[in-house]
């Protein structure tokens, strides 16, 4: 080192001008790595640094190994009869019985203010008198317009039959007997002139032999044309009643038909839609009516709901859910839903506690565990995992991607040993997950995680070598060495503190990786 702390001191000589200084940078770097390699040689097998005492180490151990997982919860009845407010608003606690005391079926625990609900249930009752009052209204109204539509409808039917009939009456009834009477003027008027034209040529014969006067066969002769011009009048009159008088007759009175029975259908009509209004209006009426008495039986519903009452006999705990925005006192607020009292079975405990996805596995129902308690810190219990969660649940806000499992864990013994336990209290549990009874073990601080690799450094008597391994069961005690160390053998602890450049240059060895996981040191 003498010469290269020679060339330092000539690189850092103040007389040096800069273009000097960086061409004998160069040479001074290149030393300085050659100095490095042959001071710390690095391979497989052979040692890192020579000074092995200045390490903690541990031995290679042989024996048992236990994996136990350390968790927190809470003891609870896995039979609880759980009291919800059914109550759909969010009302405050007004009343509530001590926690712990015995009750029986039906008694009054909780009392919630409904003094809002009761207000609006007493609106809501004055709007129903008069929606009855309108819907009474509505169906009278229905009722006279029922009357109207009769009345005109049958106005307009009789007028239509009226119309019918004279239409009937004329053409088999009127008009046959005119036409009648028309011919049998015209008939006798033929008979008259046939008559008068008889009587006038004997008259006039007559008076050609001297028997009749002049003047008796004019007289004669002016009676026969009066017979001729009411034959004439009476085939006038005829051909005008056949030709005109009848026609135009029943063209009118078909025409009054024809308006009688569209008069009919507007009437008809008229009436249907006038009917449908009203009715609509009572539908109106009626739905509205509905609507306030649901609303006001939803309201007895929902005030009946204020007073929790204890579903069976049994001791009341509180629903307490360890936060202090669920917390159970007079005064708090109580959402709908939300749990409010429970009635436990205290002969069948459980401990509910979340494991993180991470230390889930292994967890399986089955496993036995140790579980000691806040309360009393000398009573030692025994559990075991009677249900594990398929599915995690997820974290919220900042915490949303924090993934933990529920597990439950069921408290057995005897029943002296559970009694006068009571659901809430706080407890430990130590799960026994997995368990060797004789296997190479390591403290979890000596391993690290290069490049995939699983390595740990051993000092030897040439020095410190790192070792690849391969491991069984891991827990917060030590680490199963499967292969790759022996008995008696001394690792580092912490290697990333005291090997970081062999681990950079192991890691150029086994290639690039982008994470490196420490499992311990």
């Amino acid at each position: 080192m003498t010469g290269l702390h020679r060339l330092i001191l000539d690189i850092a000589a103040p007389e040096r001008c800069p273009q000097q200084r960086l061409a004998l940078i160069v040479p001074a770097a290149l030393a300085l790595l050659l100095c490095c390699a042959v001071t710390f040689p690095l391979t497989s097998t052979t040692a890192t640094r020579s000074l092995s005492t200045d390490y903690i180490t541990a031995p290679v151990q042989k024996g048992p190994l236990q994996h136990i997982l350390h968790e927190q919860g809470r003891i609870d009845s896995s039979d609880n009869y759980v009291v919800a407010s059914e109550c759909e608003w969010t009302k405050a606690i007004i009343r509530l019985i001590p926690e712990g005391q015995w009750v029986e079926k039906g008694d009054i625990v909780v009392e919630l203010d409904s003094s809002e609900l009761q207000d609006r249930l007493r609106q809501r009752e004055i709007l129903i008198i008069n929606a009855q009052a309108a819907l009474v209204q509505a169906q009278e109204v229905v009722r006279l317009q029922k009357l109207e539509n009769e009345s005109a409808i049958a106005k307009a039917q009789l007028t239509k039959k009226l119309a019918d009939l004279d239409l009937r009456k004329y053409i088999k009834g009127d008009f046959p007997k005119e036409l009648k009477a028309g011919e049998g003027a015209v008939a006798l008027a033929e008979e008259d002139v046939t008559r008068a034209r008889e009587r006038y040529e004997y008259v006039a014969y007559m008076a050609k032999k001297g028997y009749e006067s002049p003047s008796a066969v004019e007289q004669e002769r002016i009676s026969t044309l009066k017979y001729e011009q009411a034959l004439s009048k009476a085939k006038r009159d005829l051909e005008l009643l056949v030709k005109y008088t009848s026609p135009r007759k029943i063209e009118e009175l078909k025409s009054l038909a024809s308006k009688a029975e569209q008069e009919l259908a507007r009437v008809d009509k008229t009436a249907e839609l006038a009917l449908a209004n009203r009715e609509i209006l009572v539908t109106q009426r009626e739905s509205q009516l509905k609507n306030h008495q649901d609303y006001a039986d939803r309201m007895i519903r929902n005030i009946a709901a204020c007073t929790i009452r204890a579903p069976l006999t049994g001791e009341i705990v509180y629903a307490n859910e360890g936060s202090r925005r669920n917390e159970i006192l007079e005064g708090e607020m109580v959402r709908n839903r939300q749990e409010v009292v429970r009635v436990p079975n205290l002969d069948q405990l459980e401990v509910d506690v979340r494991i993180h996805e991470s230390q889930i596995e292994g967890i399986v129902n089955g496993l036995s565990a140790s579980i000691t308690l806040d309360a009393y810190p000398n009573l030692l219990l025994n559990g075991e995992v009677t249900s594990v969660s398929s599915v995690p649940t997820n974290g919220t806000g900042y915490n949303y991607d924090f993934k933990e499992y529920d597990v439950t864990v069921r408290l057995v013994g005897p029943s002296d040993q559970l009694e006068g336990l009571m659901p809430g209290l706080n407890a430990k549990v130590d799960i026994h997950v997995a368990e060797r009874r004789d296997c190479l073990h390591i403290p979890a601080q000596s391993v690290v995680e290069i490049a995939g690799e699983l390595v740990v450094f051993v000092n030897t008597d040439q020095g410190i070598e790192h070792r690849q391994i391969q491991v069984g069961m891991k827990s917060d005690t030590g680490v199963e060495v499967l292969s790759g160390l022996q008995q008696g053998e001394e690792v580092l602890l912490g290697p990333r503190t005291n090997c970081s450049e062999q681990i950079a240059v192991l890691r150029e060895q086994f290639g690039s990786e982008t994470r490196v996981d420490n499992i311990g040191g």
